[in-house]
């Protein structure tokens, strides 16, 4: 049986220069969508959003994949 496996992440830059908009609930709405189409999601926001962190999900999902399993 394959396995899905997504990583959604959010940044808004809250308080900085580079503040952006609309960036955690775009990350709300894909998990949801990824969600009902059987993807075992993992959120990442703000704070929690380090370069660090984004990594390390990205290689846990990848290395987790095996043959006819779906990585997002």
């Amino acid at each position: 049986m394959s396995v899905k496996r997504a990583l959604c992440i959010g940044i808004n830059y809250k308080g900085t220069e580079y503040e952006l908009n609309g960036c955690i609930n775009d990350t709300a709405d894909w998990s949801s969508l990824l969600s009902c189409a059987g993807f075992d999601v993992a959120v990442m926001a703000e704070k929690a959003a380090t370069k660090r962190n984004m990594i390390c999900g990205i290689e846990t999902i990848v290395t987790s994949l095996k043959a006819g399993d779906v990585g997002f």
